[in-house]
């Protein structure tokens, strides 16, 4: 069976997305990394928690040390999100600022989650409920508006439960 040219981009963009989180998770990404340090160490801060950064990487909460991993930048997310936002039909003069766009997005809301989370984990909530239960809603709660965007979801999941192939390019 042959594949319509609409359904081998849409595979495309499935495994361009597998690469990007592999390539999310591989690379060093290490200005990131000082970037969410410097960023969750300072908002914490500001808001009267003991912070001290310890290392490249490292910082510590109230005497807990915390180490900033690539995972923790949550820019797999946004390499995997990359290929399903992309619409072929767009011209590259959209694609690119929305691009750009949903990059700052991912990462100021993570921001905003590693803060949430770290604040209520120094004054003595546990790791699971601050920080694994948090990541996981997160990233639910990203997927949707990537889908959407990218054309994946062409009606109200919750209403009709339907996910499809985005729409085919002009011309075929």
């Amino acid at each position: 069976m042959r594949l319509s040219r609409a359904q081998r981009l849409a595979a495309l963009r499935l495994v361009l997305s597998a690469v990007g989180v592999l390539a999310g998770l591989t690379l060093p990404m290490f200005w990131l990394r000082n970037f969410h340090v410097d960023a969750i160490s300072s908002l914490l801060h500001s808001t009267g928690v003991a912070t001290h950064r310890t290392g490249h990487f490292i910082f510590t909460v109230n005497s807990t040390p915390i180490e900033v991993t690539n995972a923790c930048t949550c820019i797999e997310v946004a390499f995997a999100a990359l290929p399903l936002i992309y619409r072929s039909q767009w011209r590259v003069k959209w694609s690119l600022p929305l691009l750009a766009v949903a990059i700052a997005l991912f990462e100021a809301l993570n921001i905003a989650r590693l803060y949430l989370g770290l604040f209520l984990y120094a004054y003595g909530l546990s790791w699971n409920v601050t920080h694994v239960i948090p990541s996981g809603v997160f990233y639910f709660l990203i997927l949707y508006p990537v889908l959407r965007v990218g054309g994946w979801v062409r009606r109200d999941p919750v209403k009709y439960m339907v996910l499809s192939l985005p729409d085919s390019p002009k011309g075929t």
